[in-house]
Protein backbone atom coordinates (compact mmCIF):
# COMPACT_ATOMS: atom_id res chain seq x y z
CA UNK A 1 0.00 0.00 0.00
CA UNK A 2 1.09 3.54 -0.66
CA UNK A 3 0.08 6.90 -2.00
CA UNK A 4 0.24 7.62 -5.69
CA UNK A 5 -1.29 9.44 -8.60
CA UNK A 6 -4.10 8.17 -10.79
CA UNK A 7 -3.09 6.58 -14.09
CA UNK A 8 -5.85 6.66 -16.68
CA UNK A 9 -6.69 3.51 -18.62
CA UNK A 10 -6.60 5.46 -21.88
CA UNK A 11 -4.01 8.07 -22.82
CA UNK A 12 -5.37 10.86 -25.03
CA UNK A 13 -2.89 12.95 -27.01
CA UNK A 14 -3.80 16.07 -24.99
CA UNK A 15 -3.09 14.37 -21.66
CA UNK A 16 0.24 12.99 -22.90
CA UNK A 17 1.26 16.40 -24.25
CA UNK A 18 0.49 18.22 -20.99
CA UNK A 19 2.41 15.70 -18.90
CA UNK A 20 5.43 15.70 -21.22
CA UNK A 21 5.51 19.51 -21.35
CA UNK A 22 5.69 19.55 -17.54
CA UNK A 23 8.53 17.04 -17.50
CA UNK A 24 10.33 18.95 -20.27
CA UNK A 25 10.06 22.23 -18.39
CA UNK A 26 11.60 20.67 -15.28
CA UNK A 27 14.28 18.87 -17.28
CA UNK A 28 15.35 22.08 -19.02
CA UNK A 29 16.39 23.37 -15.59
CA UNK A 30 18.79 20.45 -15.04
CA UNK A 31 22.38 21.50 -15.80
CA UNK A 32 23.29 17.95 -16.85
CA UNK A 33 20.43 17.85 -19.37
CA UNK A 34 21.18 21.19 -21.03
CA UNK A 35 24.97 21.17 -21.22
CA UNK A 36 25.04 18.96 -24.35
CA UNK A 37 21.96 20.28 -26.14
CA UNK A 38 20.96 23.72 -27.37
CA UNK A 39 18.20 25.28 -29.43
CA UNK A 40 20.66 25.85 -32.27
CA UNK A 41 21.87 22.31 -32.92
CA UNK A 42 22.30 21.34 -36.55
CA UNK A 43 19.55 19.04 -37.80
CA UNK A 44 20.39 15.54 -39.13
CA UNK A 45 20.95 15.17 -42.89
CA UNK A 46 17.26 14.48 -43.53
CA UNK A 47 14.24 14.91 -41.27
CA UNK A 48 10.49 14.81 -41.62
CA UNK A 49 8.79 18.19 -41.84
CA UNK A 50 5.61 17.64 -39.85
CA UNK A 51 3.81 20.97 -39.80
CA UNK A 52 0.02 21.07 -39.99
CA UNK A 53 -0.06 21.62 -43.74
CA UNK A 54 2.45 19.09 -45.02
CA UNK A 55 4.44 15.99 -44.16
CA UNK A 56 7.54 15.59 -46.28
CA UNK A 57 11.14 14.46 -46.13
CA UNK A 58 13.50 17.45 -46.31
CA UNK A 59 17.25 17.87 -46.62
CA UNK A 60 18.38 20.22 -43.90
CA UNK A 61 21.63 21.56 -45.38
CA UNK A 62 22.98 22.23 -41.91
CA UNK A 63 20.00 24.23 -40.64
CA UNK A 64 19.53 24.43 -36.88
CA UNK A 65 16.23 23.75 -35.13
CA UNK A 66 14.71 21.67 -32.36
CA UNK A 67 13.65 18.18 -33.44
CA UNK A 68 12.40 14.91 -31.95
CA UNK A 69 13.47 11.34 -32.70
CA UNK A 70 11.42 8.13 -32.67
CA UNK A 71 12.84 4.94 -31.19
CA UNK A 72 10.75 1.96 -32.26
CA UNK A 73 10.64 -1.74 -33.19
CA UNK A 74 10.19 -2.37 -36.89
CA UNK A 75 8.22 -5.54 -36.18
CA UNK A 76 7.49 -8.41 -38.53
CA UNK A 77 5.86 -6.18 -41.15
CA UNK A 78 8.28 -3.62 -42.57
CA UNK A 79 7.17 -0.02 -41.98
CA UNK A 80 7.10 2.58 -44.73
CA UNK A 81 10.66 3.31 -45.85
CA UNK A 82 12.65 5.62 -48.08
CA UNK A 83 14.53 3.95 -50.93
CA UNK A 84 16.35 5.21 -54.00
CA UNK A 85 13.14 4.77 -55.99
CA UNK A 86 10.89 6.55 -53.48
CA UNK A 87 13.25 9.37 -52.42
CA UNK A 88 11.75 11.98 -54.77
CA UNK A 89 8.24 10.97 -53.68
CA UNK A 90 9.18 11.50 -50.02
CA UNK A 91 10.52 14.96 -50.84
CA UNK A 92 7.28 15.84 -52.64
CA UNK A 93 5.13 14.82 -49.69
CA UNK A 94 3.90 11.82 -47.71
CA UNK A 95 0.19 11.03 -47.49
CA UNK A 96 -1.14 10.69 -43.97
CA UNK A 97 -2.98 7.48 -44.91
CA UNK A 98 0.29 5.86 -46.06
CA UNK A 99 1.83 6.19 -42.60
CA UNK A 100 1.44 3.42 -40.01
CA UNK A 101 -0.39 4.28 -36.80
CA UNK A 102 2.78 4.59 -34.74
CA UNK A 103 4.28 7.18 -37.10
CA UNK A 104 1.02 9.13 -37.13
CA UNK A 105 1.01 9.24 -33.33
CA UNK A 106 4.65 10.37 -33.17
CA UNK A 107 3.97 13.12 -35.71
CA UNK A 108 0.89 14.32 -33.81
CA UNK A 109 2.83 14.41 -30.54
CA UNK A 110 5.76 16.25 -32.12
CA UNK A 111 3.38 18.89 -33.45
CA UNK A 112 1.63 19.31 -30.08
CA UNK A 113 4.99 19.79 -28.38
CA UNK A 114 5.71 22.71 -30.69
CA UNK A 115 8.32 21.08 -32.93
CA UNK A 116 8.06 20.75 -36.70
CA UNK A 117 10.84 18.22 -37.35
CA UNK A 118 10.91 14.52 -36.54
CA UNK A 119 13.62 11.95 -37.29
CA UNK A 120 12.51 8.36 -38.01
CA UNK A 121 15.19 5.94 -39.17
CA UNK A 122 13.14 4.07 -41.80
CA UNK A 123 12.18 7.31 -43.55
CA UNK A 124 15.23 9.53 -42.99
CA UNK A 125 17.86 6.98 -44.08
CA UNK A 126 17.82 5.61 -47.65
CA UNK A 127 17.40 1.95 -46.80
CA UNK A 128 18.76 0.39 -50.02
CA UNK A 129 21.73 2.76 -50.35
CA UNK A 130 24.65 1.14 -48.51
CA UNK A 131 26.77 4.28 -48.64
CA UNK A 132 24.01 6.46 -47.19
CA UNK A 133 23.06 3.84 -44.60
CA UNK A 134 26.69 3.53 -43.42
CA UNK A 135 27.17 7.30 -43.28
CA UNK A 136 23.93 7.97 -41.39
CA UNK A 137 24.56 5.09 -38.97
CA UNK A 138 27.89 6.70 -38.13
CA UNK A 139 25.99 9.95 -37.40
CA UNK A 140 23.62 8.23 -34.97
CA UNK A 141 25.47 9.60 -31.94
CA UNK A 142 24.88 13.20 -33.02
CA UNK A 143 21.33 12.47 -34.20
CA UNK A 144 20.15 11.24 -30.81
CA UNK A 145 22.40 13.33 -28.56
CA UNK A 146 21.20 16.59 -30.12
CA UNK A 147 17.50 15.69 -30.26
CA UNK A 148 15.30 17.78 -27.99
CA UNK A 149 13.28 14.66 -27.13
CA UNK A 150 13.45 10.96 -27.93
CA UNK A 151 9.99 9.38 -28.21
CA UNK A 152 10.32 5.69 -27.31
CA UNK A 153 7.48 3.42 -28.48
CA UNK A 154 8.44 1.03 -25.68
CA UNK A 155 5.28 -1.08 -25.72
CA UNK A 156 4.87 -1.28 -29.50
CA UNK A 157 6.10 -4.50 -31.11
CA UNK A 158 5.68 -2.96 -34.57
CA UNK A 159 4.75 0.22 -36.41
CA UNK A 160 1.10 -0.81 -36.70
CA UNK A 161 0.70 -0.28 -32.93
CA UNK A 162 -0.16 3.02 -31.21
CA UNK A 163 1.52 5.22 -28.61
CA UNK A 164 -1.92 5.83 -27.12
CA UNK A 165 -3.15 2.29 -26.60
CA UNK A 166 -5.30 1.15 -23.69
CA UNK A 167 -2.98 0.78 -20.70
CA UNK A 168 -2.65 -2.38 -18.61
CA UNK A 169 -0.43 -4.12 -16.09
CA UNK A 170 -0.15 -7.54 -14.42
CA UNK A 171 -0.67 -8.49 -10.77
CA UNK A 172 2.58 -9.06 -8.82
CA UNK A 173 1.82 -12.73 -8.08
CA UNK A 174 2.06 -13.45 -11.83
CA UNK A 175 5.49 -11.83 -12.17
CA UNK A 176 7.32 -15.08 -13.04
CA UNK A 177 4.40 -17.15 -14.27
CA UNK A 178 5.26 -19.10 -17.41
CA UNK A 179 1.76 -19.04 -18.88
CA UNK A 180 0.31 -16.05 -20.81
CA UNK A 181 0.00 -13.20 -18.35
CA UNK A 182 -3.44 -11.79 -17.49
CA UNK A 183 -3.98 -8.12 -18.19
CA UNK A 184 -5.39 -5.82 -15.55
CA UNK A 185 -6.50 -2.24 -15.99
CA UNK A 186 -4.38 0.49 -14.39
CA UNK A 187 -7.54 2.54 -13.83
CA UNK A 188 -8.30 3.14 -10.14
CA UNK A 189 -11.62 2.18 -8.59
CA UNK A 190 -13.53 3.49 -5.59
CA UNK A 191 -13.14 1.53 -2.35
CA UNK A 192 -16.32 1.57 -0.25
CA UNK A 193 -15.68 3.04 3.19
CA UNK A 194 -17.82 2.79 6.34
CA UNK A 195 -18.09 6.59 6.53
CA UNK A 196 -18.46 9.14 3.79
CA UNK A 197 -15.76 11.43 5.22
CA UNK A 198 -12.90 9.79 3.34
CA UNK A 199 -12.57 8.85 -0.34
CA UNK A 200 -10.21 5.97 -1.05
CA UNK A 201 -9.32 4.72 -4.49
CA UNK A 202 -7.19 1.70 -5.37
CA UNK A 203 -5.50 0.36 -8.49
CA UNK A 204 -2.96 -2.23 -9.51
CA UNK A 205 0.58 -0.92 -9.20
CA UNK A 206 2.50 -0.36 -12.47
CA UNK A 207 5.71 -1.34 -10.65
CA UNK A 208 6.70 -3.73 -13.43
CA UNK A 209 6.91 -0.74 -15.77
CA UNK A 210 9.50 0.75 -13.42
CA UNK A 211 11.45 -2.49 -13.26
CA UNK A 212 11.38 -2.85 -17.04
CA UNK A 213 12.97 0.54 -17.73
CA UNK A 214 15.46 0.21 -14.87
CA UNK A 215 16.69 -3.31 -15.63
CA UNK A 216 18.33 -5.03 -18.58
CA UNK A 217 16.65 -8.00 -20.21
CA UNK A 218 17.99 -10.88 -22.23
CA UNK A 219 16.03 -13.55 -24.07
CA UNK A 220 16.22 -16.01 -21.16
CA UNK A 221 14.89 -13.46 -18.68
CA UNK A 222 12.23 -12.36 -21.16
CA UNK A 223 10.56 -15.75 -21.06
CA UNK A 224 10.15 -15.39 -17.29
CA UNK A 225 8.64 -11.91 -17.26
CA UNK A 226 6.18 -9.84 -19.24
CA UNK A 227 8.75 -7.39 -20.63
CA UNK A 228 8.29 -8.80 -24.13
CA UNK A 229 4.57 -7.98 -23.89
CA UNK A 230 4.77 -4.67 -22.01
CA UNK A 231 8.06 -3.24 -23.27
CA UNK A 232 9.56 -5.15 -26.22
CA UNK A 233 11.68 -2.17 -27.32
CA UNK A 234 13.72 -2.55 -24.12
CA UNK A 235 15.02 -5.92 -25.33
CA UNK A 236 16.35 -4.66 -28.68
CA UNK A 237 19.99 -3.82 -29.48
CA UNK A 238 19.36 -0.74 -31.63
CA UNK A 239 17.33 0.87 -28.84
CA UNK A 240 20.28 0.57 -26.42
CA UNK A 241 22.31 3.44 -27.84
CA UNK A 242 19.21 5.43 -28.78
CA UNK A 243 18.03 5.72 -25.16
CA UNK A 244 21.55 6.29 -23.77
CA UNK A 245 22.66 8.91 -26.30
CA UNK A 246 19.52 11.05 -26.13
CA UNK A 247 19.53 13.54 -23.22
CA UNK A 248 15.86 12.83 -22.51
CA UNK A 249 13.47 10.01 -23.45
CA UNK A 250 9.78 9.52 -22.83
CA UNK A 251 8.82 5.83 -22.73
CA UNK A 252 5.32 4.85 -23.82
CA UNK A 253 5.16 1.68 -21.73
CA UNK A 254 2.07 -0.54 -21.67
CA UNK A 255 1.25 0.65 -18.12
CA UNK A 256 2.19 4.34 -18.13
CA UNK A 257 4.51 6.97 -19.54
CA UNK A 258 7.97 7.07 -17.96
CA UNK A 259 10.38 9.98 -18.28
CA UNK A 260 14.13 9.39 -18.36
CA UNK A 261 16.82 12.09 -18.48
CA UNK A 262 20.41 12.62 -17.30
CA UNK A 263 19.10 13.68 -13.91
CA UNK A 264 16.28 11.25 -12.99
CA UNK A 265 13.34 9.02 -13.83
CA UNK A 266 9.73 10.20 -13.48
CA UNK A 267 6.40 8.52 -14.15
CA UNK A 268 2.68 9.21 -14.15
CA UNK A 269 2.07 7.39 -10.85
CA UNK A 270 4.89 9.35 -9.14
CA UNK A 271 6.54 6.20 -7.71
CA UNK A 272 9.82 6.92 -9.53
CA UNK A 273 10.28 10.41 -8.07
CA UNK A 274 13.84 10.70 -6.79
CA UNK A 275 15.08 7.48 -8.43
CA UNK A 276 18.66 7.59 -9.72
CA UNK A 277 19.07 7.66 -13.54
CA UNK A 278 20.74 4.27 -13.87
CA UNK A 279 19.88 1.05 -15.70
CA UNK A 280 20.98 -2.10 -13.92
CA UNK A 281 22.18 -5.47 -15.12
CA UNK A 282 23.28 -7.34 -12.03
CA UNK A 283 26.16 -5.33 -10.57
CA UNK A 284 26.63 -3.32 -13.79
CA UNK A 285 25.08 0.10 -14.20
CA UNK A 286 24.79 2.13 -17.40
CA UNK A 287 22.37 4.76 -18.64
CA UNK A 288 22.09 8.40 -19.57
CA UNK A 289 23.97 9.58 -16.47
CA UNK A 290 26.66 6.97 -17.15
CA UNK A 291 27.06 8.46 -20.61
CA UNK A 292 26.94 12.06 -19.41
CA UNK A 293 29.67 11.44 -16.84
CA UNK A 294 31.88 9.80 -19.47
CA UNK A 295 31.49 12.82 -21.76
CA UNK A 296 32.04 15.47 -19.11
CA UNK A 297 34.44 13.99 -16.55
CA UNK A 298 37.86 15.72 -16.61
CA UNK A 299 40.83 13.88 -18.03
CA UNK A 300 43.01 12.24 -15.40
CA UNK A 301 46.56 11.93 -16.72
CA UNK A 302 47.19 9.12 -14.26
CA UNK A 303 44.58 6.64 -15.40
CA UNK A 304 45.08 6.68 -19.21
CA UNK A 305 41.31 6.65 -19.67
CA UNK A 306 40.99 3.36 -17.76
CA UNK A 307 37.71 4.37 -16.11
CA UNK A 308 36.24 5.08 -19.54
CA UNK A 309 37.46 1.70 -20.78
CA UNK A 310 35.73 0.06 -17.83
CA UNK A 311 32.55 1.92 -18.74
CA UNK A 312 32.83 0.65 -22.30
CA UNK A 313 33.24 -2.99 -21.26
CA UNK A 314 30.30 -2.70 -18.86
CA UNK A 315 28.20 -1.29 -21.71
CA UNK A 316 29.28 -4.00 -24.15
CA UNK A 317 28.47 -6.76 -21.66
CA UNK A 318 24.94 -5.46 -21.18
CA UNK A 319 24.46 -4.63 -24.87
CA UNK A 320 25.43 -8.17 -25.91
CA UNK A 321 22.46 -9.57 -23.95
CA UNK A 322 19.93 -7.78 -26.14
CA UNK A 323 18.16 -9.14 -29.21
CA UNK A 324 19.05 -8.19 -32.76
CA UNK A 325 17.41 -9.27 -36.03
CA UNK A 326 20.56 -9.15 -38.20
CA UNK A 327 23.74 -10.26 -36.48
CA UNK A 328 25.68 -8.15 -38.99
CA UNK A 329 24.19 -5.08 -37.25
CA UNK A 330 25.95 -5.79 -33.95
CA UNK A 331 28.67 -3.20 -34.54
CA UNK A 332 26.57 -0.66 -36.52
CA UNK A 333 23.98 -0.65 -33.71
CA UNK A 334 26.74 0.38 -31.31
CA UNK A 335 28.55 2.80 -33.65
CA UNK A 336 27.03 5.92 -32.11
CA UNK A 337 28.30 5.02 -28.66
CA UNK A 338 31.69 4.07 -30.08
CA UNK A 339 32.07 7.48 -31.70
CA UNK A 340 31.17 9.21 -28.44
CA UNK A 341 33.73 7.14 -26.52
CA UNK A 342 36.40 7.63 -29.20
CA UNK A 343 36.41 11.37 -28.57
CA UNK A 344 37.46 10.72 -24.95
CA UNK A 345 39.52 7.53 -25.11
CA UNK A 346 41.78 8.76 -27.95
CA UNK A 347 42.68 5.28 -29.16
CA UNK A 348 41.98 3.38 -32.40
CA UNK A 349 38.64 1.53 -32.36
CA UNK A 350 38.96 -2.07 -33.53
CA UNK A 351 35.66 -3.88 -34.16
CA UNK A 352 34.19 -3.31 -30.70
CA UNK A 353 37.53 -3.14 -28.85
CA UNK A 354 40.04 -0.36 -28.13
CA UNK A 355 43.68 -0.68 -29.18
CA UNK A 356 44.97 0.65 -25.86
CA UNK A 357 43.01 -2.05 -23.98
CA UNK A 358 43.49 -5.04 -26.29
CA UNK A 359 45.22 -7.47 -23.88
CA UNK A 360 42.30 -7.30 -21.47
CA UNK A 361 39.54 -6.86 -24.04
CA UNK A 362 40.56 -9.98 -25.98
CA UNK A 363 39.74 -12.09 -22.91
CA UNK A 364 36.03 -12.15 -23.64
CA UNK A 365 33.86 -15.19 -23.05
CA UNK A 366 30.67 -16.20 -24.85
CA UNK A 367 27.80 -17.24 -22.60
CA UNK A 368 25.32 -18.93 -24.89
CA UNK A 369 23.40 -22.15 -25.34
CA UNK A 370 24.28 -25.01 -22.96
CA UNK A 371 25.78 -28.03 -24.74
CA UNK A 372 27.00 -31.46 -23.57
CA UNK A 373 30.32 -32.84 -24.74
CA UNK A 374 30.36 -36.69 -24.81
CA UNK A 375 34.15 -36.67 -25.26
CA UNK A 376 34.81 -34.92 -21.95
CA UNK A 377 31.58 -35.48 -19.98
CA UNK A 378 31.60 -31.72 -19.37
CA UNK A 379 28.71 -29.40 -20.01
CA UNK A 380 29.87 -26.24 -21.78
CA UNK A 381 28.26 -23.17 -23.32
CA UNK A 382 28.54 -22.09 -26.91
CA UNK A 383 27.46 -18.95 -28.72
CA UNK A 384 26.39 -18.83 -32.34
CA UNK A 385 28.87 -17.20 -34.76
CA UNK A 386 27.51 -14.52 -37.05
CA UNK A 387 27.00 -15.61 -40.65
CA UNK A 388 27.62 -13.78 -42.95
CA UNK A 389 30.82 -12.10 -41.78
CA UNK A 390 30.30 -9.21 -39.37
CA UNK A 391 33.60 -8.85 -37.49
CA UNK A 392 37.02 -10.54 -37.18
CA UNK A 393 37.03 -13.71 -35.09
CA UNK A 394 38.96 -12.06 -32.24
CA UNK A 395 36.11 -9.58 -31.67
CA UNK A 396 33.18 -10.31 -29.38
CA UNK A 397 30.94 -9.08 -32.24
CA UNK A 398 31.85 -12.09 -34.40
Amino acid sequence: LGCGQDVSETLPLKTATEKIKGWLAACEQHPSCTVIISDFTALPTRVLLVDKHKIALVETAGRSERYATLSHCWGTSQPITTTKDTLDQRYAGIRWSSLPRLFQDAIALTRELGMQYLWIDSLCIIQDDDVNWTRESAQMAATYRHAHLNIAATAAAGSERSLFSKRWTTPPKYAHYSEPLPKRSVESYLVPMPTGNVTVRARYTPSFAHEHVKMFHNSEEGTKSDVLQQGPLLTRSWAFQERILSPRTVHFHASEMIWECNENFRCECNALEGEDPGMYGGSLVVGKRWMYEMLTEPNDPGDDGYSRLNRWLDGVELYSRLGITKCTDRLPALAGLAISFANRIQSPYLAGLWHCDLPRSLCWLVIGEARYSPQTDISYRLGKPCIPYSAPSWSWAS
